[in-house]
């Protein structure tokens, strides 16, 4: 598929940890039918926390790019890390993206 930059939305995922961002963006991907089954941080499996240090300790390190596709776009979701040890890549994904959706 190909797109135009006006087909592209991209939107950042922030707040801090244990607001539900993960946990949003797999319903965001289920219900946009690129995933099966949403999964919990609790289960290790989501998309977005991959890492065996995350999946360990329940929380995001990085700041990780997902989308689906909607009516003849593109949205981009970018999910953050929420603790502030990690405020770094929260800055990279908020300036990547032209939206933020603040978690609280």
């Amino acid at each position: 598929m190909e797109f135009t930059t006006e087909q592209i939305k991209n939107t950042a995922l922030a707040g801090h940890v244990g607001t539900g961002k993960t946990t949003l963006l797999e319903q965001i991907l289920f219900t946009g039918g690129m995933i099966s089954k949403a999964e919990t941080t609790e289960s290790g499996k989501t998309v977005s926390d991959y890492t065996e240090e995350e999946i360990e300790k329940k929380i995001s390190f990085h700041s990780t790019l997902s989308h689906i596709f909607k009516d003849d776009k593109k949205l981009n979701f970018v999910d953050t890390p929420g603790a502030s040890d990690f405020v770094g890549e929260v800055i990279l994904g908020l300036r990547a993206c032209e939206t933020g959706l603040l978690l609280v």
